[in-house]
């Protein structure tokens, strides 16, 4: 049985997520996605609803941009926890944010 790692706690006030005694301090935005990704754990969260809780509200967010601030986010939450990613990308075309280790492949 794999034991789940605990959930970031996020510090609105400080910008921040901690867990197990790490760090990190996020970006606005970052922050705002993290709270998205966290309300729906192992569920794809697609990019248009990413970009709306960015809190830019004039469609000029590109989906290149968006993977940028992802790309942040993802280095940010394998800081918090190195052994398997907690946030990644799911295709075809989102993000989700998980808490089990992934599954290995039989060989």
């Amino acid at each position: 049985m794999s034991k789940n790692f605990p959930t970031p706690l996020l510090n609105e006030f400080e910008s921040t997520a901690t867990s197990e005694g790490r760090v990190e301090k996020l970006s606005p935005i970052e922050f705002e996605m993290l709270s998205q990704l966290l309300r729906y754990p192992e569920q794809a969260v697609g990019r248009e609803s990413l970009k709306h809780v960015s809190g830019v509200d004039d469609g000029s967010i590109s989906d290149r941009k968006l993977d940028r601030w992802m790309a942040a986010l993802i280095r940010k939450t394998n800081a918090l926890h190195p052994a398997f990613p907690l946030v990644r990308f799911s295709p075809p075309d989102g993000y989700v944010y998980t808490e089990s280790p992934p599954k290995r492949k039989r060989a």
